[in-house]
């Protein structure tokens, strides 16, 4: 049994509570915590209730605008270029499109994989794609204006990120017609050179703009989102030139020059009366293959050449508007002339006969290009009124005729003339002039005495199709018609009886003279002896009266005939056969080639879009005849440091 004493002994063991808060403290504290809880959601539901409202009712606009962005792609449609036409509205140059591979970097899932598909597609190395796909940017070209069954297989293999764009870029339908003359365009279809750089920003015209909504990958939502600002297209030029005069000059030239194994040469048609140019070829030896082919570089208008005897008719055309000689006019004709300390000579002194040709005349000078004679004339004329007439004629400065690439030439201040600078620029040296600024002197012969400036831009078609006509070109008359009729006549001299034989055309009357010089090399001489190189020229028109084609032939160093009527001359016999039968022009009765028919001559159409006009025949002109070289050269004169004896001949 239990004592008694045991039971005070476990009262004294039982559990006492600790000491706290008591129950309503805590509820007092619950409360507290519940209120900063309640205020606390209370706040942040005014918080999301006050932007709901921002965003509902002050500014939806704003964040609609920022979500359509992010599902919006912008993209430039580029304004295809306009095109160049000849004047009978036949293409020289148009553009087409190609499509472009790129690619948004961002949007690409696997840039290894994809690196991997696209190469053999795209031929190029999987390691440079893989490249282009981690860049950090959204667009990047991977490879342009591919064929179009290239740009259908990377589209076949439809991968995240990657597309094809459709970019306008040049056409040629004729090949490198007119090449030097149209020029050329960059990647981007932006003008670096010709025309095509001349008149970028009127071929070039306004890109657009298509705004489409996007997936994720890229990929266009054909429901979606669509804008479209069209692009307008540049405006059409039309020029002067003849498609089919342009191929068969080009095939003539191209043809002497390899005939005659020369380094290359240039040839420029015009219409003497309206300065229009038909035909404007430079053609170029390849030093690596030896075939000749266009060149880029346009000779006609940037290559400034010292033109030898081409340039006699200045002082004699000036003389005979002064009254002072005629074509008839009785001049005496040694073989050498000696002038300060230089001596000239002849290459082929005039052959006189003391029954049909007992002294020279004005006209057997120009006809057998004499040197002697030339200079004689000059002297009568005198420095200043020599310098006069070279201005007249248009020589020492550009034609303006609208080619940025033109250049004037170079005439001596007639304040520097020394004791061999008349006699020297007299026979067409130590002066240098273009091709174009010879060919348009000769056209005032021609056309009965008046200076026309060239005209290249016939036209242009804006987008909507107006057009606008560019305006006759600037004449002046810068001598007599008398004068220019008797130069006529002397120059058809020089083709019948004279240098220039070559360039004659069977049943038609022609008018030319000839010119070979050496050609001043880098170093600025000559060379010496077989060592030199040569510049011949051959310019002129047909019909002799009334003409209706004018053309310079420039062939640079010749080998196997250097002279002007040998080497340049066929050039011109070839064309213009082939023009004047093909545009209609009459031959003279036969048995009788001076005497013209009558005056039934078809003018060249006039440049327009469309033409209907009689085609001249484009069948290629058989190689003209060449001649050997003589065993003399011709030369430039001397001065007083050089060669006591100098020769130039036609």
């Amino acid at each position: 049994m239990r004592s008694r004493a045991a039971a005070p002994a476990r009262q004294r063991l039982r559990r006492v509570p600790a000491a706290g808060p008591s129950r309503r403290v805590l509820r007092a504290r619950m409360s507290t915590r519940l209120a900063w809880l309640t205020c606390a959601i209370l706040v942040c539901f005014c918080i999301v209730v006050g932007k709901l409202v921002v965003l509902q009712v002050t500014g939806p606009d704003r964040y609609v605008d920022r979500a359509r962005f992010q599902r919006l792609s912008a993209e430039t449609l580029r304004a295809p270029r306009g095109a160049i036409y000849d004047r009978n509205g036949q293409p020289l140059v148009t553009s087409v499109d190609r499509q472009s591979i790129w690619a948004d970097p961002k949007l690409v899932v696997d840039p290894r994989g994809t690196a991997r598909a696209l190469a053999p597609v795209l031929g190029m190395d999987e390691v440079t794609i893989h490249s282009s796909l981690l860049t950090s940017g959204r667009f990047v070209y991977l490879q342009r204006q591919v064929p179009d069954e290239t740009a259908a297989a990377v589209q076949a293999l439809a991968l995240p990120g990657i597309g094809t764009l459709a970019e306008p870029t040049r056409n040629r339908p004729a090949g490198d017609l007119a090449e030097a003359v149209i020029g050329s365009t960059d990647i981007d279809n932006f003008g670096v050179s010709g025309l095509e750089r001349q008149l970028d920003e009127l071929l070039r015209g306004t890109d657009g703009e298509m705004v489409a909504e996007r997936g994720p990958l890229g990929q266009s939502i054909p429901s979606g989102e669509r804008r479209v600002q069209p692009a307008v297209r540049g405006s059409n030029v039309v020029l002067t030139l003849d498609r089919d005069l342009q191929a068969m000059v080009e095939i003539a030239l191209a043809n002497q020059v390899d005939a005659i194994q020369a380094a290359g040469g240039t040839a420029l048609l015009m219409n003497p009366t309206t300065g229009e140019i038909l035909a404007m070829a430079t053609v170029k030896r390849d030093a690596s293959t030896g075939l000749v082919r266009n060149d880029a570089e346009n000779f006609s208008v940037s290559g400034a050449y010292e033109p030898g005897s081409v340039m006699k008719i200045v002082p004699v055309a000036a003389l005979i508007d002064k009254g002072v000689v005629g074509p008839q006019t009785p001049q005496d004709v040694p073989s050498s002339i000696l002038v300060h300390d230089a001596v000239f000579v002849d290459d082929h002194p005039i052959i006189l006969d003391p029954v049909t040709r007992p002294r020279a005349t004005v006209l057997d000078v120009m006809a057998e290009s004499s040197n002697v004679g030339t200079i004689q004339l000059a002297q009568k004329l005198g420095d200043r009124a020599l310098a006069s007439a070279l201005a007249v004629f248009g020589f020492g400065r550009t034609t303006k005729m609208g080619l940025d690439a033109e250049v004037g030439g170079s005439v001596p201040l007639v304040e520097d003339w020394y004791g061999t600078t008349l006699p020297s620029i007299a026979i067409g040296h130590t002066i240098t002039a273009t091709p174009l600024q010879v060919l348009t002197a000769y056209n005032a012969i021609a056309n009965g005495g008046e200076w026309v400036r060239p005209k290249l831009i016939s036209s242009q078609i804006d987008a909507s199709g107006y057009q606008v006509d560019r305006p006759a070109a600037d004449r002046q008359r810068i001598m007599k018609p008398e004068t220019a009729a008797a130069m006529r006549t002397m120059l058809s001299a020089v083709v019948n009886d004279g240098t220039g034989s070559k360039a004659a055309v069977e049943g038609y009357e022609v008018a030319g003279k000839t010119g070979t010089a050496w050609k001043l090399r880098a170093n600025g001489n000559y060379g010496d002896g077989k060592d030199r190189d040569y510049m011949a020229t051959f310019v002129g028109f047909a019909p002799a009266e009334n003409p209706r084609i004018s053309m310079i032939v420039v062939i640079d160093e010749p080998r196997t005939a250097y002279y002007g009527g040998s080497a340049a001359a066929p050039v011109f016999g070839a064309v213009a056969r082939q023009v004047l039968a093909g545009f209609d022009v009459m031959p003279y009765a036969a048995g009788n080639p001076r005497s013209p028919t009558g005056n039934n001559l078809r003018a060249l159409p006039s440049a327009a879009i469309p033409a209907t006009t009689l085609r001249p025949t484009t069948t290629p002109p058989p190689p003209p005849t060449t001649a050997p070289p003589p065993s003399t050269a011709p030369g430039p004169t001397p001065t007083a440091t050089s060669s006591p004896t100098a020769t130039s001949r036609g």
